[in-house]
């Protein structure tokens, strides 16, 4: 059961992840300028093609942006009682960000950067290493608190579960983009009162 749910969760969340990543998807650069698109490639880690430094918010944008695939990475070897479950969810994650530079190359109006490839990579091995940790330490206290709670006392549950729900929407703007700037604005924002 708990297999199928984080196949299925990470499923999800590699094409989310895709369609976030791939958007305008005008897959406008012919194949035959991809010398040209490959010349554009950012090559420096953490500096843009102007020479400035990327932006705090590009690199933490990154890192976040594929912590949960780690995270959902990692938990689904877990269950399938995989071996080397956090290099393999350190690949997969250098794997699918490599994927999404590829395709960008084929966008105009992206671009493709190593420092994006090493910020979603490390942003992977925290997803996979903070599962690792959960996993082993605390998924079996999580899991019988829910569960007495849910035998015990389910309107708490139902209404703690309604505050969590509360307080991410108001927290979390529903935009296509990731960044810092907009969670804190959000967070200044919130309306934690639904009424």
């Amino acid at each position: 059961m708990h297999k199928k749910i984080f196949a299925y969760l990470l499923g999800f969340f590699i094409f989310f992840t895709l369609y976030n990543t791939l958007i305008p998807f005008e897959f406008d650069v012919p194949f035959s300028e991809l010398g040209g698109q490959l010349q554009k490639i950012n090559r420096i880690p953490f500096f843009d093609a102007d020479g400035d430094l990327v932006s705090l918010t590009d690199i933490v944008g990154n890192i976040f942006l594929f912590i949960p695939f780690g995270f959902l990475c990692y938990m689904l070897l877990w269950y399938m009682k995989k071996r080397h479950r956090l290099v393999w969810c350190i690949l997969g994650g250098a794997a699918l960000s490599f994927t999404i530079e590829f395709l960008q190359l084929f966008i105009y109006s992206r671009d493709t950067a190593i420092h994006d490839l090493v910020n979603n990579t490390l942003g992977s091995a925290i997803g996979a290493t903070v599962a690792a940790i959960y996993a082993t330490q605390l998924s079996e206290f999580i899991s019988k608190t829910f569960f007495d709670l849910l035998k015990n006392k389910p309107a708490l549950l139902i209404v703690i579960l309604l505050l969590l729900a509360q307080s991410v929407s108001a927290i979390m703007p529903f935009t296509v983009s990731i960044s810092v700037s907009g969670f804190v604005k959000s967070v200044k924002e919130t309306n934690l009162v639904p009424f």
